[in-house]
Formats: C-alpha cells, sequence, structure tokens
C-alpha cells in the first residue's frame, strides 16, 4: 500500500519539474544569467532522476541502467560544483564593492 502512494509522489514530482522545465524554458530568459543556467540545469537534472526513478518502477532492471544512474548521479555532483563555484563568485565580488 505505501508503495503505491511512493510511486504517485514519484510520479506527481516528475509532471511537476517537467512542467516548471517546459515553463521556465518557454518563458524565462535563463540561458543569459548563470544563476538562470543553473535553475535550468538543477531543473533539468531533477527531471531526469524522477524519471530514472520512475522508469525503475516500470522497468526494474532496463537496459543500460547502471551507465543511466551513473550520469545522473555526475551531472548532479557537476551542477553542485557549478553552483559552489557560482555562489563563491558572488560573493567575492560583493566583498569588493564594501
Amino acid at each position: 500500500m505505501i508503495r503505491d502512494f511512493i510511486h504517485v509522489a514519484a510520479f506527481v514530482a516528475l509532471v511537476g519539474w517537467l512542467t516548471f522545465l517546459v515553463w521556465y524554458s518557454l518563458r524565462a530568459k535563463w540561458w543569459k544569467s548563470p544563476e538562470g543556467r543553473n535553475v535550468w540545469g538543477v531543473a533539468s537534472a531533477l527531471v531526469v532522476a524522477l524519471g530514472m526513478v520512475n522508469a525503475s518502477y516500470i522497468w526494474p532492471d532496463y537496459a543500460a541502467r547502471d551507465w543511466v544512474v551513473l550520469g545522473v548521479y555526475v551531472y548532479l555532483a557537476a551542477l553542485a560544483v557549478q553552483r559552489t563555484a557560482q555562489m563563491e563568485r558572488r560573493q567575492r565580488r560583493g566583498a569588493d564593492r564594501h
């Protein structure tokens, strides 16, 4: 029973993030700023990760699953590094103004 709720929650999360990603891609000028590109990257990584989770409920052992999982984790790690570097640059620029 709880697994059914988990599957529904994972699907709703996927649809929610996919909706945001499509809306953000079409409506915002995300490519014009580092922050916008990072938001797009994080949203796309969440869509991919949630897609991977949902796919595992339907196909527990699909072809190339390990490669997909590895790719998603590397992408998420790279985004974390990018965001951390971005935050550090912003804070340094802010410190230079004072």
